[in-house]
């Protein structure tokens, strides 16, 4: 391998490295009394040498937001792929979509947690970073990448195929199971860091967190008694 090369590798694998580090950085603190100095103490460097990669800390949250909306999108749609080959049968599929939601979740805990930590200053952060690095704003963030997903109409024609077989009641509308389904289970997306900071943290499952409200749920799409 030619040496800029080696260089230019090493150079990435650096930057990988800060933005990894900056990422679990905002878990801990708020981002407004994040620096760049934290920064390069916790990634083992100088701050002179954290200067040659990012101008400033908004930067390293562009590439964050960049990187994370990417593996998000690519977990979630993993997720309604998974939905789309499940077998039309609510007490064997739906416990199953159940654990591959935690696990999506659990996957994505660092930046979750980021968002819930800050809350509501995520408007006025993200309105501050792009000004700051001159990208385009786009409000709200990940909105026209999530509905491109198509969430509601792959999880609606599951629960029509359910129906179809037998296996959901007839007086349900498959429509209005998935905005069930939704209501329930994707606020936990940004409760699942509010776990992490209890004072036992290990207290709590989200896959039996989930596992609990999907037997809940199966009782009344079910046999409704």
């Amino acid at each position: 391998m030619p040496v800029k090369e080696s260089i230019r590798l090493s150079k990435e694998k650096r930057k990988e490295s800060i933005i990894e580090t900056t990422m679990n950085l905002l878990t801990k603190i708020d981002f407004e009394s994040l620096t760049m100095r934290t920064i390069a103490k916790e990634e083992g460097i100088s701050e002179s040498m954290l200067y040659r990669f990012f101008t400033n800390k908004y930067y390293i949250l562009y590439d964050i937001i960049q990187a994370q909306t990417a593996k998000l999108i690519e977990s979630w749609r993993e997720f309604l792929e998974a939905i789309k080959a499940m077998i039309p049968d609510l007490e064997i599929s739906l416990p199953i979509i159940g654990k591959i939601m935690a696990r999506k979740i659990g996957e994505n805990q660092e930046f979750f947690r980021f968002l819930t930590r800050e809350g509501r200053k995520i408007p006025k952060i993200m309105d501050e970073m792009a000004e700051e690095v001159g990208v385009q704003k786009k409000e709200p963030y990940f909105r026209q990448a999530i509905i491109s997903l198509n969430f509601h109409e792959i999880i609606t024609d599951y629960f029509r195929r359910c129906q179809e077989a037998g296996n959901l009641r007839k007086d349900l509308q498959p429509e209005d199971c998935t905005i069930i389904i939704i209501s329930t289970f994707m606020p936990l997306i940004g409760s699942f860091p509010l776990f992490i900071f209890r004072d036992k943290p290990e207290d709590y499952n989200m896959t039996e967190l989930i596992d609990s409200q999907i037997k809940v749920l199966l009782h009344g799409m079910v046999s409704g008694d």
